[in-house]
């Protein structure tokens, strides 16, 4: 059994009860806590959550007696008074814990950052974690936000957590991220490829269709991925060329190498970018149709209607020129 948001709160209502009894026994509380007047008060995991409250400082363990500390009467106080702010507060308590603290700053600096959002595919996000336990927390506090597609960190709690800082990411973790994106990059690859031979199949050139190419195959550094044609060719050359940019989000974003953009600026009406967004990784589909844009180094990079970021630089000493 997983650890729930209200049994928190049980388990500190019914220490505070047996401790005004003068019989805070935990083995007593243990036992009774199937019966009268605690009936309604059942908890399905006593161990777990007590020991996660122990570890929040919102109860005390003296040899077998359990005591509710201060911070466990105030934030049952605030829990009874402002359910909203008492799961602000938890989540602010379980980050001052350095063990779930670290656990859980590291797994967010691992999430996607895209303006002011952070987000991770849904089915990957307990993998970023060490210990799982905390999850259910994170959704039932509204830490995080269950999507469609992914996961997302709530802004609400920005001021709770530096959401900027940098964190060290192991080289198994990097590997992960950088085989799930390829992994979003071929289905959107293989979805605009079909998109592309029905859309000329549709036109009634067949023949195009079937010489369609998958050139990132065999040449990755090309500039772009699929050879394609914009309707009947005479001589069989193709002369549309489509960049393939592929997404599990809705929002429009994506990464573009110095080397596509040279390749649309110098092929500009014959360049398309084909962007696939809500990509279902699992069953390997997208919603909607590809998003085309044409001539994209005008269109988009030279568009002011788009935000550009350069992410790196690439460094290289000159050569020492002899002024013989």
């Amino acid at each position: 059994m997983t650890l729930a948001l209200d049994d928190i709160p049980r388990i500190l209502q019914l220490v505070k009860l047996y401790q005004r009894e003068s019989n805070a026994s935990r083995n007593y509380i243990k036992r009774s806590y199937d019966t009268e007047p605690i009936k309604r008060m059942r908890l399905p995991n006593y161990d777990e959550i007590e020991k996660f409250s122990l570890k929040l400082n919102l109860i005390q363990k003296n040899d077998d007696e359990i005591n509710i500390t201060k911070h466990g009467n105030d934030f049952l106080e605030l829990f009874e008074r402002d359910v909203l702010l008492a799961k602000k507060k938890i989540i602010q308590q379980c980050l001052e814990i350095k063990n779930i603290g670290q656990n859980i700053e590291n797994a967010v600096s691992q999430f996607h950052h895209d303006g002011n959002k952070r987000w991770y595919p849904k089915w990957d996000v307990v993998n970023l974690f060490k210990d799982i336990e905390i999850l259910p927390i994170l959704y039932e506090t509204g830490f995080l936000e269950k999507k469609d597609l992914y996961v997302m960190v709530n802004p609400e709690f920005k001021k709770l957590i530096s959401l900027e800082n940098k964190r060290k990411i192991s080289l198994e973790q990097l590997e992960k991220t950088l085989e799930q994106q390829k992994r979003i990059g071929n289905i959107a690859e293989e979805i605009a490829l079909n998109f592309e031979k029905d859309r000329l199949k549709n036109l009634g050139f067949e023949e195009e269709a079937n010489k369609i190419k998958q050139i990132s195959i065999d040449f990755s550094n090309a500039g772009y991925d699929i050879e394609s044609f914009n309707g009947k060719t005479e001589n069989g050359v193709p002369n549309r060329f489509i960049e393939v940019k592929g997404t599990t989000q809705k929002e429009f974003n994506f990464y573009w190498s110095s080397n596509e953009i040279k390749m649309a600026k110098k092929n500009g009406d014959s360049y398309w970018i084909y962007y696939i967004s809500e990509i279902d990784v699992q069953n390997k589909t997208s919603p909607i149709e590809p998003k085309i844009f044409q001539d994209p180094f005008e269109n988009i990079f030279s568009n002011s209607k788009y935000s550009k970021q350069i992410e790196s630089y690439h460094i290289q000493e000159q050569p020492v020129v002899d002024k013989k």
